[in-house]
């Protein structure tokens, strides 16, 4: 701050005590950290995890030392496996506890992206502690299919079969099915079925397939002009019904039993989701009414993070809450269906969890000097 003395000479003021208020409050960590990361007294960043029964709150600094201590150099990235564990936990509890309050009449099942980290240890932390939630994982790759059948834990749980299949691809799947696991393969285009239907002769395996259809509502965000009827994943109506004519004519009607609709990702705005909801129903409605039984409702990814903490409609934030995201699912699907008499669906999703940070050299030189520093500014600035 500057000041204007009476012969118009303009001084600084003096030096005020900064705090770790004040730095919490500059970088916004309260609000972005999710309760996960905050500041000690001491200015440091700290995260905080659920061990057992208890909270337990570790200096991230001090973790960089240690690291240091053990030869391992920046730049790293720490993946706090309690922090993975926790967003499972909430995400399937806050659609459990939707549910419940709703009347909703079927489940939840989350699945994991596995293209968000194919890394072993973060998969099988996935399916370890997801296995308690029926927790599946979304494979667009052989290499993924691989993945998943090598780490699921629990017949309960789904695997969605996205991206490009081929024969093996497809082979994969089948077998799957074999082993008694819910594989889906979601068709994206009517040139897939074909094979998909052959092999599935070849092999005398009955597949579970899904269709994903263009959502017809545009989001907010960063990905608004790559959404609605511009998306170039998905198939339109025509397709859709060229899809069931065929499945019909071949005898496999039954075998179509999800839909799925991906809203967006990182949709800031909660009237996004609840309109791309209603607009998915209407074409889950439509296929039960065609005769297929269906039973799955894949709304894919969109659940946002609030980067900004702000609680806004921006394109890094987010203006709802995580049970407000689930209530409005929930509520969606049932003012659509109820009104027809259509049995509510197991309601999927596929999200991705925050559980990593990146930290780079410099962090550990700005905390060595800062811990040689008595200046209250200095110290609180090593960030």
């Amino acid at each position: 701050m500057l000041k204007e003395l009476s012969d118009n000479t303009v001084v600084p003021d003096a030096p005020t005590e900064w705090s770790s208020e004040r730095s919490a409050e500059l970088y916004g960590i309260n609000s972005w950290g999710a309760g996960y990361f905050n500041l000690s007294e001491q200015g440091e960043a700290q995260v905080n995890v659920d061990f057992g029964d208890q909270q337990v709150v570790v200096s991230i600094m001090d973790i960089v030392l240690g690291m240091r201590a053990r030869g391992l150099h920046m730049p790293a990235v720490l993946r706090i496996r309690n922090l993975l564990d926790h967003r499972i936990k909430v995400l399937n509890e806050s659609f459990a506890l939707a549910i419940a309050q709703g009347g909703y009449t079927n489940a939840y099942r989350g699945v994991f992206p596995i293209k968000v980290n194919q890394q072993c240890h973060v998969i099988e932390e996935i399916a370890d502690y997801g296995r308690h939630y029926h927790h599946g994982f979304e494979a667009g790759s052989k290499a993924e299919l691989i993945i998943a059948l090598s780490q699921l834990r629990d017949h309960g749980s789904l695997i969605i079969c996205n991206g490009y299949k081929d024969a093996e691809f497809i082979d994969l799947g089948l077998y799957a099915r074999q082993m008694g696991i819910n594989c889906f393969f979601v068709l994206e285009s009517v040139t897939e079925l074909p094979l998909l239907l052959e092999r599935s002769r070849a092999l005398n395996v009955e597949p579970l397939i899904g269709v994903r259809i263009k959502n017809s509502v545009v989001v907010d965000g960063h990905w608004a002009q790559d959404s609605g009827d511009r998306s170039i994943f998905g198939m339109s109506t025509d397709s859709l019904i060229s899809i069931v004519d065929d499945l019909r004519n071949a005898g496999m009607l039954h075998c179509l039993q999800l839909l799925h609709c991906h809203l967006g990702s990182q949709i800031p705005n909660i009237r996004n989701v609840r309109s791309g909801v209603l607009d998915a129903c209407r074409f889950y409605a439509g296929l039960v009414q065609e005769g297929a039984p269906m039973g799955y409702l894949d709304l894919g990814g969109g659940l946002a993070v609030d980067y900004e903490g702000a609680r806004t409609n921006s394109t890094h934030s987010m203006n709802y809450h995580l049970h407000e995201y689930c209530t409005n699912i929930v509520e969606s699907i049932c003012e659509t269906l109820d009104p027809l008499e259509i049995p509510h669906p197991v309601i999927v999703t596929e999200s991705g969890s925050r559980h990593g940070r990146l930290f780079l050299h410099a962090a550990v030189q700005h905390t060595r000097r800062a811990r040689q520093q008595t200046r209250p500014h200095s110290r609180y600035a090593a960030r």
